[in-house]
């Protein structure tokens, strides 16, 4: 399937999204997704922007395959949320190494990571780190592209986590 049609198949209209965080508490919210392929340094490469509905395991083939046309990579660092054998058949398929966490929902037993494959899974933090904060918004701006929406979530969500100084303020 082209690119173009895959990435068509993804909602990007304005929805309600749902997430568990790691105590077990549901959040919801309206607005989109700002779905990211980093490097291992965390600088973006591939952006999706989608409904808030939208699974990040189906938004991996499509980045995977926008940044394959950018880039050369070897392996492909993800959380357990990617856990699925059509993606680890897909990026074994490009001749890349998956490096995925087991999800513990799954019951089928997997060997450990090696020595060496622990040592790049340890950079995944760096990739968590970028979409630490996400950002939701219920719609773009009437003059705005995908790019820009883009740019501007990146910028504001590095705002928020390094809030601008204003060095000349009166005392």
């Amino acid at each position: 399937m082209p690119l173009a049609e895959a990435r068509g198949l993804l909602n990007n209209s304005c929805a309600w999204g749902c997430k568990k965080n790691s105590q077990g508490n549901l959040s919801y919210w309206k607005g989109y997704k700002l779905h990211l392929d980093v490097t291992e340094e965390g600088i973006p490469v591939s952006a999706i922007i989608t409904g808030a509905n939208v699974h990040d395991s189906q938004c991996a083939i499509p980045l995977e395959r926008m940044t394959e046309q950018r880039i050369t990579f070897r392996y492909c660092l993800m959380d357990s949320a990617y856990d699925a054998k059509t993606i680890s058949q897909f990026v074994c398929g490009r001749g890349r190494i998956p490096i995925i966490d087991h999800n513990p929902r799954r019951k089928d037993s997997r060997e450990a990571f090696d020595a060496v494959t622990k040592e790049h899974y340890k950079k995944r933090s760096v990739v968590e780190r970028t979409n630490s904060h996400p950002v939701s918004y219920t719609h773009l701006r009437a003059h705005e592209t995908v790019l820009d929406l883009v740019c501007r979530l990146l910028i504001e969500k590095k705002n928020y986590l390094h809030p601008p100084t204003n060095y000349y303020a009166s005392c």
